[in-house]
């Protein structure tokens, strides 16, 4: 394993940023954290660049100090011109100028930076600043690469030449990519796997359909309904009573264009409202008088011709939604 985390707590304060009883990371399989702001992906981040250290718990990391780069969310550039601080951590590691400045010049020159390589760092605005610390990184070639949001504040054209590099250090040998994203998106076309954080913990599943609620007994069987809202319920495999939260997992929500005859108990008709891609697979958006989320594999969606304002039918047991 890269990197082996066994009961790892970071606190800040009173603050209970992150909460891991096991994780372990294969070397050469590029992760990806996903999750919203404030799950804890950057805290993780940190630990696993060495950079800090967990309040409680152990991290291993098979290689040393030196085999470990972070481009971090909001980087930091030092004095100098651009290059120089690209080329900052090959001189560190001693490496001679002319040969660093090779090694920096393809780098440079795909992320739109070569004309701007004897600017001063601190004159760059913020997307630029963040170019030149993935150069940074990415030069070093060392055995871990970790990014923090490596495209925010990035226009779409370069977004896409960041995901290609990222996409070429993974499968270089010897070299393991995890990086941490709030863009669903982009976490299933760059990871091989999605490691989905909430609230600095793991969750089973993807960080969709989450609904706060009351639950409400169903008579005679161990069963409950989530009131959403009113008119809005979804039956819940659970004894449990009370305000809580559920989610339903995308994957366990069947789309069909006509109503299908199925054992599922909850049962919803609703519209198209978006579907993007998601990796081999797409994330339909349904409006079922709440929003709904289904991932489908993109022959199913040719297959129904589901594009937005298509009326959809939606089926899950009630197994699928899950209290929190």
């Amino acid at each position: 394993m890269l990197f082996e985390l066994r009961g790892v707590r970071k606190r800040y304060g009173e603050r209970l940023a992150l909460d891991l009883p096991a994780l372990s990371l294969e070397q050469g399989k590029p992760v990806v954290f996903y999750g919203p702001n404030g799950s804890g992906k950057s805290t993780l981040l940190n630990l696993l660049a060495l950079i800090d250290r967990p309040s409680e718990g152990e991290v291993r990391f098979s290689g040393g100090p030196r085999e470990v780069t972070l481009a971090a969310q909001n980087p930091y550039l030092f004095r100098g011109s651009v290059l120089d601080n690209v080329v900052r951590g090959l001189l560190y590691r001693g490496r001679s100028r002319p040969e660093s400045e090779a090694a920096a010049l393809p780098l440079l020159k795909r992320l739109g930076l070569w004309e701007l390589r004897a600017r001063p760092g601190s004159a760059l605005s913020e997307g630029e600043r963040r170019k030149a610390a993935l150069a940074r990184a990415f030069v070093l070639g060392t055995k871990a690469l970790l990014l923090d949001e490596p495209t925010a504040n990035l226009d779409r054209s370069y977004c896409a030449e960041v995901e290609k590099l990222i996409a070429e250090e993974a499968v270089r040998p010897g070299r393991t990519v995890l990086m941490a994203t709030h863009d669903l998106g982009q976490a299933f076309r760059m990871g091989a796997d999605v490691v989905y954080l909430s609230e600095g913990r793991l969750s089973p599943v993807p960080l969709l359909n989450l609904y706060p609620c009351e639950i409400v007994p169903a008579e005679g069987e161990a069963l409950g309904r989530a009131v959403l809202s009113p008119g809005c319920e979804l039956f819940v495999a659970t004894e449990a009573s009370g305000r809580a939260t559920v989610s339903v997992d995308p994957r366990d929500v069947l789309l069909s264009a006509e109503p299908i005859e199925s054992s599922a108990l909850n049962r919803l008709k609703g519209r198209v409202v978006s579907a993007s891609a998601l990796g081999s697979s797409v994330d339909v958006l349904v409006d079922a008088g709440f929003p709904l989320h289904a991932f489908i594999t993109r022959r199913s969606l040719e297959k129904m011709n589901i594009h937005p304002g298509s009326e959809v039918h939606a089926t899950f047991k009630a197994s699928a939604a899950r209290v929190l």
